[in-house]
């Protein structure tokens, strides 16, 4: 499996399997069967690591579908879908230089009982944990 752009010759079509679909507002679908065949695959975490390195997306959801996809979910009241996409394009670009590359947990990981994969930003890591909330100095007594 290729995990770098494809470039076509002059005559040779590319094929590429991407679809873009907005099934509600704050959420981009992304449905490739050769990018998100295998979540802990290269070409899976590459795009995980562009997504999730914007800070306009709150979390990468897989459900289990037929559709091989993923759902990008953004805050719609503060960015544009088309501003969310235009870097997204952007940090999958060949001349984009990635910033810190973060690590990305396994997706058995981040898998819930309803088979759902939910990865989200946290401590430079891309993982299926959320601060619910961060209290400095405190303790738990019992």
């Amino acid at each position: 499996m290729l995990d770098g752009p494809m470039a076509a010759r002059p005559g040779v079509k590319t094929i590429s399997d991407i679809r873009v679909l907005f099934p509600e507002a704050g959420v981009i679908r992304i449905q490739s069967e050769r990018l998100f065949f295998a979540l802990d695959g290269a070409l899976c975490r590459r795009f995980l690591r562009a997504a999730l390195q914007l800070p306009a997306i709150e979390d990468a959801t897989f459900t289990p579908t037929r559709a091989q996809c993923v759902d990008l979910r953004y805050n719609e009241t503060r960015y544009r879908r088309r501003q969310v996409l235009d870097e997204l394009a952007l940090v999958l670009s060949a001349g984009s230089v990635e910033r810190k590359l973060l690590a990305v947990a396994p997706s058995v990981t981040a898998r819930d009982r309803y088979g759902v994969v939910r990865y989200r930003r946290y401590v430079g890591r891309i993982t299926a944990w959320r601060a619910e909330r961060e209290r400095v100095g405190e303790s738990i007594t019992a």
